[in-house]
Parts: structure tokens; C-alpha cells; sequence
């Protein structure tokens, strides 16, 4: 039976680390031929069978292996609040899984994805969106602290601002705002998985 002990001791390190392995091996393969700079430093750019022809899949397989672990957590956490606050409970499944399954589209559709299409920018904001919102909703369902609450609002915020500049331009996808995006994901999962007792 999964527990959220298992979620935070297995899934979630297997998820960050899936995540980071194939972003580093990608990112090594895109900077081997042009020196580094962080404003190049961009997860659509690495996934991208244009600008990383070579390096690409791998950043690609561990953005959808990485939503595919965390799965199981959100019908974990659904589970656990649905009977104090049924609704709450539920809007932060359909967000939280609505936020993975767009980034496994990410990761399934980069072989086919050129340049940033209009697809791929809308699944980028779904994906960060919704695993944010998500998870800040199941935190206001565990009564979270408030500091932690008001944090990831405040975050979420910033993260729905610049979606909305970047659907609207391209040159929004090098905002500081959209790159702390998928470390703000990573992070809120986690902080979630910590609301719970260990056991």
C-alpha cells in the first residue's frame, strides 16, 4: 500500500532524480559544442530536436518518467483529504494530474515538437500550472502553515504572469520567472509530500 512515507522517500527522489539525470545529460550534450551561457540555459531548448538534436531524448524521457512517478501521489493525497474536504481534495487531483499529464505530453511529443509551437507553450503553462495549483490546493486542504501557504501563492502567481507573457511572446520563454518554473513544481510536491507524518 502506498503511503505518503513511500511517496516521500521513494517516488519523489526517484522523480527529482529521473528529472535531473536526464536534464544534466542533455544539457552536457548542448553545451559541448557552444559555451555555456544561463540565458541559453531554457528546458524547451533542451528538449528540442532543432536546438539538441543529439541530446534531446534524454532530457525528454526523464521530464515523462518523472510525471509518471509522481502519479501515484496524487491519488495518494486525493485519498488522504477527501473526507475532511472533499472539494478541495478533488480540485487539486484533476490540477495535479492535469500538470502531469501535460508534462509527460512534453516529453512524448519532443521528437515531433519544432520550435515552440503554440502546443507545446500551452502544455509547458498546464504542466507548471497545474502541479502548482494543485498542490497548493491540497495544502490549504491539510491546513498547511500559513507562511507555506502564502509562499506557494505568491509563487503560483508569479508562474501564471509569465505563462500568460509567454503565450503571448516568445522571447517571455527567457524570463528568470518561466526557468524558476519546473524547480518551483519540483519544490511544491515535495513541500506537500512533507505535510503529512511520516508514516
Amino acid at each position: 500500500m502506498l503511503t505518503p512515507r513511500a511517496v516521500r522517500l521513494v517516488l519523489l527522489p526517484a522523480a527529482y532524480l529521473t528529472f535531473l539525470i536526464g536534464t544534466l545529460i542533455s544539457a552536457a550534450v548542448f553545451y559541448r559544442t557552444r559555451p555555456f551561457d544561463l540565458k541559453t540555459a531554457i528546458l524547451s531548448d533542451l528538449q528540442s530536436p532543432d536546438e539538441n538534436p543529439h541530446g534531446f531524448e534524454a532530457s525528454a524521457t526523464g521530464t515523462a518518467l518523472s510525471a509518471i512517478l509522481l502519479a501515484p501521489a496524487a491519488s495518494l493525497f486525493y485519498a488522504q483529504l477527501r473526507k475532511a474536504h472533499p472539494r478541495l481534495a478533488l480540485a487539486g487531483l484533476l490540477l495535479f494530474a492535469t500538470g502531469l499529464m501535460s508534462a509527460a505530453a512534453i516529453g512524448v511529443l519532443a521528437p515531433f515538437t519544432h520550435g515552440y509551437t503554440p502546443l507545446h507553450i500551452q502544455l509547458a503553462s498546464a504542466a507548471f500550472i497545474g502541479v502548482g495549483a494543485g498542490t497548493w490546493l491540497y495544502l490549504v486542504a491539510a491546513r498547511a502553515a500559513p507562511g507555506l501557504l502564502i509562499f506557494q501563492f505568491a509563487a503560483l502567481l508569479l508562474l501564471a504572469s509569465s505563462a500568460t507573457a509567454r503565450s503571448t511572446s516568445i522571447t517571455a520563454a527567457y524570463s528568470p520567472a518561466w526557468r524558476f518554473g519546473s524547480g518551483y513544481c519540483a519544490w511544491t510536491a515535495g513541500s506537500l509530500c512533507g505535510s503529512w507524518p511520516a508514516g
